[in-house]
């Protein structure tokens, strides 16, 4: 019997945890979007690029694509702060980047 409940338990806690990375990665979504829709100033780019990106999670294929972009953007970001101080902290910063985008991308690949 307690197989069965430690089964259970595993399970609602993945999927509590793919909840929680959804949002974030819908909100990395919504902020593209809208920085790209008001960098070209139309809101058909906004639209576009935001229903481009939730689609894009339907199809494998692009979704593994859309998941190593957003990585690869969290890595770059942290190497681009960490150089702020020095070159070893942008080395450590992009590679905790890449680990932390890493987890979240693709813990909600389907």
């Amino acid at each position: 019997m307690a197989d069965s409940s430690e089964n259970v338990r595993r399970g609602v806690l993945g999927a509590i945890y793919e909840y929680k990375n959804r949002n974030i990665v819908g909100g990395e979504i919504l902020i593209i979007a809208i920085v790209c829709g008001v960098y070209f100033a139309s809101w058909w780019v906004f639209g576009g690029i935001f229903a481009g990106c939730i689609l894009m999670f339907s199809i494998r294929i692009l979704s593994f694509l859309l998941c190593t972009v957003l990585t690869l953007a969290w890595g770059g970001i942290g190497y681009a702060i960490g150089t702020e101080f020095s070159a070893a902290a942008g080395y450590v910063l992009g590679g905790v980047g890449l680990l932390l985008g890493y987890t979240v991308h693709f813990s909600i690949r389907h």
